[in-house]
């Protein structure tokens, strides 16, 4: 429900791979056409990068994505992670838990944290311009 789009983006990057997905960035560069990424979810220090941006998102509302994602995680797979708790060891369970049912270790995450977390990911990307999704999308259509 929530993350249907998300995923499909995962499924095509694993399947095209980090060195594949580079190639298109560079047939695309080739091409003269302007190769737009999306999300950190690329090992971006590998590709020259003109624009950097960073979505602004309120932490209320990553506090509702991310515990709503987990709580729709935790219900779908509920028989499954039941058995899995029963089953297997701790960290077996902490790596099955995260890798076969996305499901994050923090549940319920409190605002503090999400808030935290952004405050980090924020100093990383000093070099990004802090936009909302609107402002980004504008910006770059703006440059066509």
């Amino acid at each position: 429900m929530f993350r249907e789009g998300k995923d499909k983006f995962f499924e095509e990057k694993d399947r095209l791979g980090v060195i594949e997905i580079n190639k298109l960035i560079e047939k695309s560069k080739k091409e003269s056409k302007t190769p737009i990424i999306i999300g950190r979810s690329i090992n971006l220090k590998t590709i020259s990068i003109t624009d950097k941006y960073y979505i602004h998102i309120e932490p209320e509302k990553v506090f509702k994505q991310y515990n709503l994602r987990t709580l729709e995680d935790i219900v779908n797979n509920y028989n499954e992670i039941k058995s899995l708790i029963e089953n297997k060891s701790p960290e077996e369970v902490q790596h099955i838990m995260l890798f076969k049912y996305k499901i994050r270790l923090n549940f319920l995450r409190t605002i503090q944290s999400v808030k935290n977390s952004l405050d980090k990911d924020a100093k990383k990307l000093n070099n990004y311009k802090s936009m909302t999704s609107g402002e980004i999308y504008d910006e770059i259509i703006s440059k066509f």
